[in-house]
């Protein structure tokens, strides 16, 4: 997955807390980190130290990337309408609310899709919810 927002490895490096799993969970406990790594190996998540490595990695992992793929066809928004109606199916509730902490971090268009999702999870009958 890539994750593109104004300063996202700065954003996502804060959501994913520190490389230590046992130091994350003391500096920073609400991080991804915190709650899902074990130590400094088994982390949960990778973060970009920078925008340079960040896109060293990219090409690296996804070299037939192409412009759609980048989201160089933001303005509709299609992505996001996208996200917040499969995400309003989530049939947990604490499932939305790990997705609400990345979409802070990140801001922008997935901020907004994912409160729509909350709202919407909030208003939709349980049965309308798929399994994960």
């Amino acid at each position: 997955m890539i994750l593109e927002s104004d300063e996202a490895v700065e954003r996502w490096r804060k959501a994913i807390g520190p490389t230590d799993a046992a130091a994350a969970r003391e500096t920073a406990p609400e991080s991804l980190r915190a709650k899902y790594g074990t130590d400094k190996t088994r982390n949960a998540l990778h973060g970009s130290d920078s925008r340079e490595s960040a896109a060293l990695e990219i090409a690296q992992l996804f070299p037939n990337r192409t412009a759609a793929a980048r989201g160089d066809d933001r303005g509709g928004g299609a992505v996001a309408a996208a996200m917040a109606e499969r995400l309003a199916r989530l049939p947990r509730a604490d499932a939305l609310a790990e997705l609400s902490l990345l979409a802070s971090a990140l801001g922008g268009e997935i901020a907004e899709a994912v409160q729509a999702a909350a709202a919407a999870h909030d208003r939709a009958p349980r049965s309308d919810r798929s399994e994960l």
